[in-house]
This record gives structure tokens, C-alpha cells and sequence, in this order.
């Protein structure tokens, strides 16, 4: 939930952050990783979007397709080839 007014108390704001993050732990538990993929997907930028992934050693181009199982970005290269891309830094648009 989004809250609106004035900016809450930072003990407010502790209280938010840490029921949302006690929500989505127990779906993980319940439930495994699905659910926290679904909720990162409907509120993700960019899926679908040609992007740029950039790796210690390497920068991949391709589009966003979404997350596996795993949590790993599934990134589309212009060959068809999909990297699975577990840590990195990831633009959108101008690159």
C-alpha cells in the first residue's frame, strides 16, 4: 500500500516496510519463490524492453523477459540466445 499526506515518522515508515516484508516472507515460505516472482513482475520496468545488462567483465544488450525460478533475470539477445543474468547492473532505454 501507498501511503499519502506528510512524510510519516521514520518508526511509522519501519513499521510499513517490516509488515510488507513479514507478508512476502511468509508467502515465500508458504508458497516458494512464484509468488515473490509474480508481485516482481507486475510491478517490474522495463520487461519486454530492449535493456543492457552490465557485468563485471562483460555488457550484454537484449530485451527483459522476466525472472526464472530462481530469481535470475532472463534476458533475450538479438540472436534468440537467453542469459540467465544473477547479478549485475541492468538500463533501460538510451544505453
Amino acid at each position: 500500500e501507498y501511503m499519502s499526506g506528510p512524510p510519516p515518522s521514520p518508526r511509522a515508515a519501519l513499521e510499513v516496510l517490516a509488515q510488507a516484508f513479514e507478508r512476502w516472507r511468509g508467502a515465500w515460505e508458504r508458497e516458494g519463490f512464484a509468488p515473490i516472482a509474480k508481485g516482481w513482475t507486475a510491478r517490474a520496468h522495463g520487461l519486454g524492453q530492449p535493456c543492457e545488462a552490465r557485468l563485471p567483465n562483460q555488457t550484454h544488450r537484449g530485451v527483459a523477459e522476466g525472472l526464472d525460478l530462481d530469481g535470475a533475470l532472463r534476458l533475450r539477445l538479438d540472436d534468440g540466445v537467453v542469459l540467465r543474468i544473477t547479478a549485475g547492473d541492468v538500463f533501460f532505454g538510451e544505453t
